[in-house]
């Protein structure tokens, strides 16, 4: 495989920046083309550098908006907290078993007040840690601190101001970070696409029971394309987890007994799924059925 070391920070701040259907098309095809030649190992942190990229630009305009809140706005008190735990980056997984309670106590934060109401304990857990423990953690603790901030802000900035960057900002954001959250920050990037109308992440990690089954015969797709490449393959990261998908797709048409055009294309996929998961069949992409009914969703077939 290729390495042909050329820095993808460049099209990562045009992914995040830009709205423009030319712009962000012409930043996707050098994205592929940056996958398709690049090592396994440079591209496992990308998803991490994308929503760091994201998450900067966020603040930029969450800190504009709280500089013109009353100085009691709590959530300044995060906005501090970021700036403060910015930290080198530690390679390697976190071993110590004080840091991993940290992180278990970091991860169950839901709400700012959650957040204030533990935030001495937790700095006075940090501090106490080892220097590449404490390094890890706090920039755990710092992802966290602006997924709070942006849940608790970015609404309201975009009810008074709207700007439809930050939209596009705040979607990809979130949608790496469940994909960060679901264990496939590895495989996000592949998942990146243009809809049409706006730059998303079209994968079993993002999607709910509401997507539609174009968008699932679509992502079927490129997990079938991930299993063509030259990358580690996670059969119950990418199939068991579109599979689940399906699976409540499924239940929820037989609750409401809401069939249409493509049902018929959507049951297909659940059975041609479940054979691949089970592994009791062919893989779903080997099946003529299946190409037949992408085909109606997808035209470069």
């Amino acid at each position: 495989m290729k390495d042909k070391r050329w820095s993808i920070l460049p099209v990562l701040m045009t992914l995040a920046s830009a709205i423009s259907v030319q712009v962000l098309t012409s930043a996707l095809a050098m994205m592929r083309n940056f996958l398709r030649d690049t090592p396994w190992e440079r591209i496992v942190p990308l998803a991490r550098q994308f929503r760091d990229v994201l998450e900067r630009f966020l603040l930029d305009r969450v800190e504009k908006f709280l500089a013109e809140q009353p100085d009691t706005d709590e959530r300044k008190q995060l906005l501090d907290d970021w700036k403060r735990l910015d930290c080198p980056v530690v390679p390697g997984p976190c071993t110590d078993a004080r840091a991993d309670e940290l992180l278990t106590e970091i991860s169950a934060l839901n709400r700012v007040e959650d957040y204030l109401e533990r935030r001495d304990d937790l700095l006075a857990e940090l501090a106490a840690l080892p220097e590449a423990a404490r390094n890890q953690a706090a920039l755990t603790l710092r992802s966290k601190v602006a997924e709070l901030l942006f849940y608790a802000t970015v609404p309201e900035m975009q009810k008074f101001n709207f700007d439809p960057v930050t939209t596009h900002q705040f979607r990809v954001w979130t949608e790496l970070t469940n994909c960060i959250n679901a264990g496939a920050e590895a495989y996000a990037i592949y998942f990146l696409c243009f809809d049409g109308m706006k730059l998303r992440i079209l994968s079993p990690w993002t999607l709910t029971a509401d997507a539609t089954v174009e968008e699932l015969y679509l992502t079927a797709r490129i997990i079938a394309r991930l299993h063509q490449m030259d990358i580690p393959w996670d059969h119950d990261r990418l199939v068991t987890c579109l599979y689940h998908l399906l699976d409540l797709k499924v239940r929820c048409l037989m609750d409401h007994g809401d069939e249409d055009a493509d049902t018929q294309e959507l049951l297909a996929l659940y059975a041609m799924l479940g054979w691949t998961e089970r592994d009791e069949f062919r893989s779903y992409w080997e099946l003529p059925r299946f190409r037949e009914n992408l085909s109606k969703y997808y035209k470069e077939v």
